[in-house]
């Protein structure tokens, strides 16, 4: 009850401060995210990314000179999220404060508050939507309850490669263009959506064919389309606690959970858990949403510098992941003795028909709207 207590205090002393100066003008799945920095890589998407960023980097430098004006407004920004400190989510928070506050020469402030300090997923997403804190960083996952259409991005099996889907969520695209609308009608400004990586398994079975999966004892979380497939692969998908994750795999309660690659290491599961099995079913993405309400009172020069920087820190994350897994993948082969299988593409084949049927109740779920935007949008990039 007193940490509650010290939570709420925290949380009403920081929205005081976002007040005043802009007066003046769930399962832990977003435990994502490599425990250093990455360092930067070549991709297949590089001119995809590049070309964002030298967009970005010419748009604040044509915004910078409001910035020197001496009665140019101040603002400052509470940034929350429920990752540990020093996962890549942490990370690029922190790089966010630092170029935000750099770029504008101080007129805006970014105070980053970690590790679930004020509130879980859910708790946040509806802080950001009322205006109590003004960006959180999160995955999609917690936002399904408050923007539906966002499930159109728990296809399993659907993007063949992060390539394609950082194309297909770039601005502008149809399918960005309908998210952005939708997260418009939470309340909330989609600052950012790009690919950071995939949701994967580790068991203690070791896997090779989809025949392998059968009857395999498999924590996901509480979502009815991540069951549905795991189900038509043949597993027995549990919904349990992250909290108690650990423990039911420590005691075999449960064979195998799955989760993005970053979670094997900072989450300890390497300890109990033989295998890893690049099953790469779900998309991961990295979000970034504003208060609508406070993003509006902005003015454009300043709504352009922070989705600049962010499609600064995008690029840069997305470019350095790959390296990033494989140097978590080494540690847990070398430190775990754990081994590293890749599914066959004949197995992936056969996984992707699978899901199909999962893909039909997700367009019915989301929406005619939705549904062509993303087939569209698919179709384009491919």
């Amino acid at each position: 009850m007193r940490a509650k207590k010290l939570g709420s205090m925290v949380l009403a002393v920081v929205l005081a401060l976002s007040m005043a100066s802009c007066g003046d003008g769930g399962d832990s799945t977003t435990a994502a995210a490599g425990t250093t920095a990455a360092p930067a890589a070549t991709t297949a998407a590089g001119a995809n990314t590049e070309t964002t960023a030298a967009a970005a980097t010419t748009a604040a430098g044509a915004s910078a000179e409001i910035f020197s004006q001496a009665d140019a407004p101040t603002f400052t920004i509470v940034l929350a999220h429920a990752t540990a400190e020093g996962q890549r989510g942490d990370l690029d928070c922190k790089e966010f404060k630092e170029l935000v506050e750099e770029r504008s020469q101080g007129k805006i402030t970014v105070q980053v508050y970690p590790n679930g300090q004020l509130g879980t997923d859910r708790e946040l997403f509806e802080s950001t939507q009322q205006g109590n804190i003004q960006i959180c960083w999160q995955t999609n996952a917690p936002h399904v309850g408050f923007v539906p259409e966002i499930a159109i991005l728990d296809q399993p099996m659907v993007f063949d490669s992060l390539d394609i889907a950082w194309k297909a969520l770039e601005s502008g695209t149809e399918l960005r263009t309908a998210l952005d609308a939708a997260y418009n009608k939470a309340n909330v400004e989609l600052l950012n959506i790009f690919p950071y990586t995939y949701r994967t398994m580790t068991s203690n079975r070791e896997i090779h064919s989809v025949e392998d999966f059968k009857g395999l004892n498999l924590r996901t979380m509480d979502n009815q389309y991540h069951m549905a497939f795991w189900s038509a692969v043949g597993c027995n998908p549990t919904p349990l606690a992250w909290g108690e994750t650990y423990i039911a795999l420590q005691q075999g309660l449960m064979d195998a959970q799955e989760n993005p690659i970053d979670n094997i290491l900072s989450n300890k599961i390497a300890e109990v858990q033989d295998y890893v099995i690049r099953t790469d079913h779900v998309l991961f993405p990295s979000c970034f949403i504003m208060n609508k309400a406070f993003y509006d009172s902005m003015p454009a020069e300043y709504q352009q510098l922070l989705k600049s920087v962010l499609a600064e820190i995008a690029k840069s994350t997305f470019d350095g992941r790959e390296a990033s897994e494989n140097e978590q993948l080494e540690t847990c082969k070398s430190e775990y003795g754990m081994q590293v299988i890749e599914l066959d593409a004949s197995v992936r084949e056969e996984m992707k028909k699978l899901a199909e049927p999962v893909w039909e109740q997700i367009y019915t779920a989301v929406g005619e709207e939705m549904a062509t935007a993303f087939k569209n949008t698919l179709n384009s990039v491919q």
